[in-house]
């Protein structure tokens, strides 16, 4: 039996298992369920909880359904300790960890967080990150170019593999994530050298998943949708008599196709994670992930005389042969502690393998001046409706991410000012077990050369090409140890200031070579390099009210090393960056907040590849702009988030590369969402909402060397939800007024476009 039918066989199986299993854990001895009024049974009267923990538990509703069994709101554990931000109600989130590592209330933190929360996840039914970019002010699409599918602009500048963490780990995986365990994500806006180092400047995604908790249900749910698609999932959590010992699994099983011809895509997702209770101030936890995403690699469509439309948007250039093979093994394994009232400490570590092997066709010269505006062909004829592409193949494509981090954290006085200080630890190993990209040459092999006006010919070019120039990477090599310190103080009721300093020192060693037809044409020396850096971060925050407006201004340095790249003649410099914020928070009502700020962000010694055979990493990027920023409840039947973010995001290159002057390719001046849901029926057993979004992305540069401009557009999304007793349901209706629009593009022979209407429905049930 292959692994991906063994875990669908364990999916199914395991749901239904879990449900058999009675609430003492002994079959055929299942106890009556407490009454209402009633103490709990007496093996969970002495359940050992995590630090400061509560147990909340709602009584059971009246049965509204003939049918059904009375449906009791799982009992839930909201663990309040130092490194856990405070549960999320609805759209609004009191706090994050994202930029702190300990939870600090937003109205205290000098600077900005936008929190996505598990209810805004499942809402707007996200399957892919590139779902929730509305919720993030400033966040818009790179190019979708199916390599790094999760890579998004924020605030003007890329957000990189290096830019995302898992519960506090560097996450550079390339594979697609999945939300089946994700509780919430928490975007920092600006730099975070401070607790995490080699941060970029423009900011870092935390992903948190879900946890086991006190508990026993499982929930089971279908989604089907447009092109063919069919998502499985399941959460089960349960935990043994004496309460001391947490067990939660999610898996999902994903399957189908895409607007584009040929498109498709089949995930397996399985996420188990543990709770070990040891007393009541120690828990110790592990997590794991096996998760495997294949779909078709897509270079987009071309642009034609600057026309970005001149093609359906579902034309397909690459070959039927061309896929993406996408890979994780994770586990973390952690342990979190509390000394006393004050202080607690955590030690985690983590393990992750990952692969991405694939095989592309991508056009890259051609007909795209030649073609008659008036219709396909040109009048001409001959070569001129002719397109050269080349096929890029990454075969062994292998690397792993291992690091260990501690955590002290405390609260003291000293005289009036009232210190939260972090002491901490990273040390990361980031190994490339070994890389080597195949990339033909335009022109020389015919199977590549076709027209796509005609089809004659339409999809040449599945044989792999053998003129090809070989980029061997046998070993790449990153070990870094950061050791930071922060503290926030109190230094009067309104006033607060946040300090912090970070060294990272860091080795990278790196092998390379660069071959024609398996001959070496040049084999740089091996190159060792360290590095050392202090990353330092300054806040001020003042509230104007207490508890209800602050403003706050901060200023941040980075440091990201120099990543590996076959091209370059000499050893590569580190990328430094810095960031200035200013602005204001408030409170509108309890759980609604606004925040409206200014920024302003330089990235120096920013990557170019000057020409095929030569990087420098000189490049200066700048962006500074206007952000707002809502989200919470304006009622309690009223949602919202909304955000609209002005960059001025420009880059130039004083080693005298002129072509990249200017805008930043696919940023956009302005972008803008907004997503409100209202519930038109609400109570303690069924609900009906409906919700309403709207997107809004601004004119972009296309092209370096061509004048190709992707035009604005604006888009409408539609959502109906509901739930009653223990079923719930949720529809989505995406692009409802159909608009023809592009994602991004990495020149005019890649441009992507946007999914034309389309919709999904998911049904569920708790048990």
């Amino acid at each position: 039996m292959s692994l991906r039918a063994w875990l669908k066989s364990f999916v199914v199986g395991g749901a239904l298992a879990w449900n058999l299993i009675p609430a003492n854990g002994v079959f055929g001895q299942q106890p009556a369920p407490p009454q209402p009024d009633a103490p709990p049974p007496s093996a969970v009267q002495d359940v050992p909880t995590l630090p400061e923990t509560e147990v909340v538990a709602e009584p059971p509703a009246p049965n509204l359904a003939p049918n059904f069994e009375p449906f009791v709101t799982p009992q839930t554990v909201i663990t309040s300790n130092a490194f856990q931000t405070p549960a999320a109600e609805g759209y609004f989130a009191s706090g994050a960890t994202a930029g702190s590592i300990v939870a600090i209330p937003n109205l205290r933190f000098p600077g900005t967080v936008n929190t996505v929360t598990e209810e805004m996840i499942q809402d707007q039914q996200a399957i892919s990150f590139n779902d929730i970019l509305r919720d993030v002010g400033g966040a818009v699409q790179t190019n979708n170019d199916n390599l790094r599918p999760d890579s998004f602009f924020l605030r003007g500048l890329e957000m990189t593999s290096r830019n995302f963490r898992k519960n506090g780990f560097m996450d550079p995986t390339y594979t697609p994530r999945d939300f089946a365990n994700v509780e919430r994500v928490e975007v920092l806006k600006g730099p975070a050298s401070v607790v995490y180092g080699a941060a970029q400047p423009a900011g870092t995604v935390s992903v948190v998943t879900k946890k086991a908790l006190q508990d026993r249900f499982v929930w089971g749910g279908m989604t089907y949708g447009s092109f063919g698609l069919k998502r499985y999932q399941f959460d089960a959590n349960s935990m043994n008599a004496a309460g001391d010992l947490l067990v939660r699994v999610n898996g999902v099983y994903q399957d189908g196709e895409s607007f584009r011809n040929f498109g498709s895509n089949e995930r397996t997702f399985i996420a188990p994670t543990f709770t070990k209770l040891l007393g009541s101030d120690t828990a110790i936890t592990w997590e794991g992930e096996y998760h495997e995403d294949r779909r078709m690699r897509d270079s987009g469509i071309v642009a034609v005389n600057g026309d970005s439309r001149f093609f359906s948007e579902r034309q397909f250039f690459g070959a039927p042969t061309d896929f993406a093979d996408f890979a994780d093994y994770r586990s973390t394994l952690s342990l979190t502690h509390k000394f006393n009232d004050y202080w607690q400490l955590y030690i985690g570590g983590s393990s992750l393998f990952y692969k991405a092997p694939s095989r592309g066709t991508t056009p890259t010269t051609g007909f795209t001046t030649s073609l008659s505006p008036e219709g396909f062909y040109n009048p001409t004829g001959g070569f001129g409706n002719l397109l050269n592409r080349q096929q890029d193949a990454a075969m062994k494509f292998r690397e792993q991410n291992h690091a260990l981090i501690t955590n002290l954290t405390g609260e003291f006085d000293t005289g009036p000012i009232t210190h939260n200080t972090l002491l901490g630890t990273e040390t990361n190993f980031f190994i490339t077990n070994h890389d080597q990209f195949t990339t033909s040459i335009p022109g020389l092999d015919p199977a590549l050369t076709f027209d796509p006006t005609t089809l004659a010919q339409p999809y040449p070019g599945a044989t792999p090409v053998n003129a090809s120039f070989t980029f061997d990477n046998p070993g790449y090599y990153q070990n870094r140890f950061g050791l930071y310190f922060q503290d926030v103080m109190q230094i009067t009721d309104r006033l607060s200031f946040m300090g912090g300093l970070r060294w990272d020192t860091m080795r990278v060693k790196y092998d390379r070579a660069l071959l024609f037809g398996g001959f070496p044409i040049f084999a740089p020396p091996q190159s060792e390099e360290n590095f050392q850096r202090w990353s330092p971060r300054a806040g001020l925050v003042y509230e104007l009210v207490p508890g209800a407006m602050s403003v706050y201004g901060l200023y941040t340095r980075s440091f990201s090393p120099p990543s590996g790249s076959v091209f370059a003649q000499a050893p590569l410099v580190p990328e430094y960056g810095e960031i200035w914020e200013g602005g204001i928070k408030t409170n509108i009502y309890e759980d609604l907040i606004l925040t409206v700020g200014g920024f302003q962000i330089e990235r120096d010694n920013v990557g170019v590849q000057i020409n095929n055979f030569n990087v420098v990493n000189t490049a200066v990027q700048r962006s500074k702009g206007v952000e707002l920023n809502l989200a919470g409840q304006w009622t309690d039947r009223l949602s919202t988030v909304t955000n609209y973010t002005y960059a001025d995001a420009e880059q130039f290159d004083p080693g005298g590369n002129a072509a990249i002057n200017g805008r930043i390719r696919g940023v956009p001046f302005g972008v803008g969402n907004a997503w409100t849901r209202y519930n038109f029926i609400q109570g303690p057993r069924a609900t009906l909402g409906l919700g309403l979004g709207y997107v809004y992305v601004g004119e972009r540069r296309g092209d370096y060397t061509t004048p190709l401009r992707l035009q604005s557009y604006d888009r409408w999304d539609l959502g109906l939800f509901g739930h009653y007793g223990r079923w719930d349901m949720n529809a989505y209706i995406e692009n409802i007024l159909d608009v023809r629009y592009e994602t991004g593009s990495i020149n005019q022979y890649q441009v992507y476009p946007g999914t034309p209407v389309n919709f999904r429905f998911q049904i569920g049930a708790t048990f």
